[in-house]
């Protein structure tokens, strides 16, 4: 009984991690000058935070990637 238990948690746990990675991926995706003149604006309010975010929710891309995406940006704005 415990066994099931566990087999049909688990089960339901990759599940979720599945459908979770599938609509990570079927985001549209941003149009780059929007997400770059966003990115900017926030970074110009000193909000380097929101900044990641946005780029972050827009893309799909991880913490890191985003982080040096950003990073990038900002370099290039002067």
């Amino acid at each position: 009984m415990t066994y099931t238990i566990a087999l049909v948690l688990g089960g339901a746990g990759l599940a979720l991690l599945l459908l979770g990675a599938v609509i990570r991926r079927r985001r549209r995706p941003a149009d780059p000058a929007t997400l770059r003149a966003d990115v900017r604006a926030a970074l110009d309010r000193g909000a380097d935070v929101l900044a990641v975010r946005l780029y972050r929710e827009r893309t799909g891309a991880g913490l890191l990637e985003a982080r040096d995406e950003v990073a990038r940006i900002g370099r290039e704005r002067g």
